[in-house]
């Protein structure tokens, strides 16, 4: 029997879907959540330097939102590339391009 999620995720297109101080982006959730993504990267990718590509919009909870994800992804040696306020086309751009 299949357990129920007591806080599933939303993902839209381009992420993970809410409201800025609810879950999934409570400190504590996204501290979580870095830390997942973190692990799972370090298990699956088979380079030495990792490197993962931040960006943001301009809502006023962007910066707090990225902190929090940051601290839980910096549990790992995981290189983190800031690229600020940037569009998401932009940013699926630089990743293919390995730009970054």
């Amino acid at each position: 029997m299949r357990q129920k999620v007591k806080y599933p995720l939303k993902f839209g297109t381009d992420g993970i879907r809410g409201k800025a101080d609810e879950f999934p982006f409570t400190d504590d959730a996204l501290i979580r959540l870095g830390w997942a993504i973190a692990q799972w990267i370090k298990k699956t990718c088979s380079s030495d330097v990792v490197k993962i590509l931040l960006g943001t919009d301009t809502r006023g909870s962007c910066q707090r939102i990225k902190q929090s994800l940051i601290a839980g992804l910096m549990t790992r040696q995981i290189q983190l590339v800031d690229a600020g306020v940037i569009p998401t086309p932009a940013v699926y751009q630089l990743i293919q391009e390995q730009a970054f």
